[in-house]
């Protein structure tokens, strides 16, 4: 009851016969009291002998079934998922309910009026479907096919053509075949539904719509059909695992269920496809079945074989290494959406953000990067964190509430692992400084197929700051170069054209335009700090690290010691805001010093007015030189300021050439000594 708990809320309620459900965040811990987070079931014999659960259920909100659960309801506005390991039997006597089907198994559902969605898979199973008297939806199409001796279709009585519809997601060769039940519907040769009582083919058609992969933006194809297809392994502990009775648990379960309650509005809109072999999630995710799929093998190698594009890296998420989802490819918006959740638990973590004290923290005061994190600086329904997203105002507190920042979540699910030191191999693009540059792309700019242009054009168009190859750094050309030689392919390869640009706006409108292919952000200038929303973008390593060069006579051996310390860099570098969120995330402050040169700030360093200097790894060792020369002593801290990376903007949905960038880009590094 309400009296034993601390908040004075009621956390356990019973959903029907032997059936329990949880809420397990406090109220000022931003619980969504929906009581999805955890069902205790009472089971009984059937008379069979069989072990099933018995539910009566009332009240909106989601079910979970698991096993071979009977479900009973009269309630309106309710979601249940089936567990995909036993058949289910429901008899849901409300309206507008949402059926998320799951697995290969003979359910048996009975539905009443109201406008039904029901969500399936790509084989039949020999289940029954009957349908009301409404206006329902038939999803089917979704997920991963499964291995099994004898696939029969499913039984689906009270389809009207006239007022329900089905709608096909994903490529597929769809059959209709006259019987005297009914019409059989088959999907590539399986069969899949028997539409007992439909004998109008053409009435039929008219009521079938496709859901085709790269027809337009996938984040809209996902909010119009309400059900975010994932598939993960299911057993990998900790991180994707399906129990006996169906149940998905683990650190990326929450995290596509986070996805899932920004895109659409509830965490619980997710079916989770049948686990199956790497090769054959890429195929689905290829012909459109997935929205996105954790692969086991290397995401890399599937990303340059053309099977989707890799989202960000979370590094070290979990004991056994990183985690990155695979993504259909030619979907940039969805990429950059996904990341932007992705990032969000970690960005948090690295700003000294708990969702233990986030409702505290919100009426305190926070520093800028804080607040943008967290929209409070936000007007009207825009959010800052996810600027150029459909990212609504403050994504990121409701992110925090299910997942905690990066640190919460490994302790949720890993308790007691110790937890590597966070090294991020890839930036974070949440723009948290300022607002991100936008470009604005027309569509003509972006509608053909960039790398087709190139090899027809025979020149390869790449926008630099100052123009001219001098201004190239040494990462730069051996990429382009590398990339070049692999456009060739043997044959002609393309002309390298390059074409200045003097400010941000500048370039990007070169980008926009269609002038140019490529852009390289100039890292020199703080106009492109929290990056560019509208276009595409490849993270690449950068040999040169920005780091700080100290003085021995200061005794600081660590980013963490810089207290009462005097600094400097050079002028519009990036590093200023990262050294200041540094400062703040050790809780020290420092004296900085911006300089419009590195010979300047050098020179202050050899009067004895720095302590310290931010400087990029190329042009290290040269300085340590000069000072030693004159007698000052100096120590590299090993931590870089920024990531090791650089990065190349391009138009979006171009898969093909961010593939041919990241192949060029692994030449080079496979190319460097050590």
């Amino acid at each position: 009851g309400s009296a034993l708990n601390r908040d004075g809320r009621v956390h356990l309620r019973g959903i029907g016969d032997g059936a329990y459900a949880f809420e397990d965040l406090a109220a000022d811990q931003g619980s969504d009291f929906d009581f999805n987070d955890g069902v205790l079931v009472v089971q009984r014999r059937s008379a069979t002998g069989e072990a099933a659960s018995f539910v009566s259920a009332s009240g909106s909100g989601a079910i979970d079934l698991g096993g071979a659960a009977v479900l009973q309801s009269a309630s309106n506005h309710q979601l249940i998922r089936t567990s995909g390991v036993a058949a289910n039997v429901l008899t849901l006597a409300g309206f507008d309910v949402v059926v998320l089907r799951q697995g290969w198994q003979a359910d048996r559902i009975s539905l009443a009026g109201g406008n039904n969605l029901i969500a399936m898979g790509r084989q039949g199973a020999g289940g029954s479907l009957s349908l009301g008297g409404g206006q329902d939806v038939l999803l089917v199409g979704l997920g991963t096919l499964t291995t099994v001796k004898t696939e029969r279709p499913d039984r689906v009585s009270g389809f009207d053509p006239a007022h329900d519809r089905l709608l096909l997601v994903g490529e597929g060769r769809l059959d209709l075949q006259a019987t005297a039940a009914g019409i059989l519907l088959s999907l590539d040769g399986r069969p899949l539904l028997m539409l007992e009582g439909v004998n109008d083919q053409r009435q039929l058609s008219a009521a079938i719509e496709r859901d085709r992969p790269n027809t337009g933006d996938l984040i809209a194809r996902i909010q119009a059909r309400g059900v975010l297809t994932v598939a993960l392994p299911a057993n990998r502990p900790g991180v994707s695992e399906r129990d006996a009775n169906g149940i998905w648990r683990g650190t990326s379960v929450d995290l596509v269920r986070s996805i899932a309650e920004q895109l659409l509005g509830s965490a619980d809109r997710v079916l989770f496809a049948e686990p199956g072999e790497d090769g054959e999630l890429r195929e689905a995710l290829r012909s459109g079945h997935l929205d996105l799929a954790l692969l086991t093998g290397d995401p890399l190698a599937a990303d340059l074989a053309g099977d989707g594009d890799r989202s960000w890296t979370l590094p070290d998420a979990t004991p056994d290494g990183d985690l990155t989802f695979l993504l259909p490819n030619a979907q940039t918006l969805f990429r950059q959406t996904v990341n932007r959740i992705l990032q969000s638990p970690l960005k948090a973590e690295l700003l000294g953000l708990t969702a233990a004290s986030l409702p505290a923290a919100v009426g305190s005061s926070l520093t800028t990067a804080q607040q943008r994190l967290l929209d409070l600086q936000a007007s009207g329904e825009s959010s800052t964190a996810g600027q150029g997203t459909p990212l609504r105002q403050g994504f990121v507190r409701g992110v925090l509430d299910r997942l905690g920042n990066a640190a919460e979540l490994w302790n949720r699910f890993f308790p007691g692992a110790p937890r590597p030191a966070v090294v991020l191999s890839h930036p974070l693009d949440l723009p948290v400084y300022g607002p991100a540059l936008t470009a604005e792309l027309p569509s003509a700019a972006v509608s053909g197929d960039a790398l087709a242009e190139i090899a027809v054009r025979g020149v390869l168009r790449v926008a630099v700051a100052g123009g001219g190859s001098q201004n190239l750094q040494l990462w730069q050309r051996q990429l382009l170069e590398a990339l070049i030689a692999q456009l060739g392919g043997g044959g002609s390869a393309p002309v390298l054209q390059l074409l200045p640009y003097a400010t941000a706006a500048e370039g990007l409108g070169l980008l926009s335009g269609g002038k140019v292919d490529l852009l390289l952000p100039d890292r020199a200038d703080s106009s492109w700090l929290d990056g560019v929303v509208g276009v595409d973008s490849v993270d690449l390593e950068n040999p040169n690290p920005v780091q700080l060069l100290m003085t021995q006579r200061s005794g600081i051996h660590s980013l963490d010691d810089l207290g009462g310390t005097r600094l400097g860099f050079t002028a519009g570098a990036q590093v200023e805001a990262a050294l200041r969120q540094r400062l703040a995330s050790s809780g020290t402050t420092a004296s900085l010093s911006s300089f419009p040169s590195l010979t300047l700030a050098s020179d202050a360093m050899r009067l004895g007015q720095l302590d310290g200097l931010v400087v990029e790894g190329g042009a290290v060792q040269a300085l340590r030189d000069r000072l030693a020369n004159i007698g000052i002593a100096t120590e590299l801290l090993v931590d870089p300021l920024l990531p090791a990376t650089g990065q190349i903007l391009l138009a979006p949905n171009q898969s093909r050439l961010r593939d041919a960038l990241q192949v060029a880009a692994a030449v080079v590094q496979s190319e460097r000594p050590g």
